[in-house]
């Protein structure tokens, strides 16, 4: 039983979305800003990379990753990683890819918005974690 871990080409994502879908939108489903259709646009667009882990054959996890460039870093940022039930011993592999998928892209940082739990994994690795509020509100119109 090995993992296996795979950066799905934009072309082929409608070809995996249905099977990591479920497990994907319950990790944005409180994210203010896009929902699942709106992130299958962005991998579709090469906004961001599809990655999946699979183990037998079977897709067990899976992560969205995209590259920012600030003016004083380049970050990047994982805007979801979920996994089925029992995956939890494999997520360190993914996250390992994830950070080489940032280093491979020239980032010097990685970073996430995430559900508490999922700062483990950062100090796990020695990096920073807060507790961060998200707050917004809309515009009114203004387009």
């Amino acid at each position: 039983m090995t993992l296996r871990i795979y950066d799905v080409p934009s072309e082929m994502v409608t070809d995996f979305w249905s099977a990591v879908e479920p497990m994907l939108s319950r990790a944005i489903d409180l994210h203010p800003h896009i929902d699942m259709p709106g992130m299958l646009q962005i991998l579709i667009r090469q906004f961001a990379q599809l990655i999946v882990a699979t183990l037998d054959g079977q897709i067990q996890a899976a992560a969205i990753m995209e590259r920012v460039q600030y003016p004083g870093h380049t970050v990047g940022n994982i805007l979801a990683l979920a996994g089925n039930s029992g995956t939890a011993p494999h997520m360190h592999q993914l996250s390992s890819h994830c950070e080489q998928w940032a280093k491979d892209r020239g980032c010097d940082r990685i970073a996430f918005v995430g559900r508490p739990g999922l700062s483990k994994i950062a100090r796990k690795r020695h990096g920073n974690t807060l507790t961060l509020v998200h707050a917004w509100r809309d515009l009114g119109g203004v387009s």
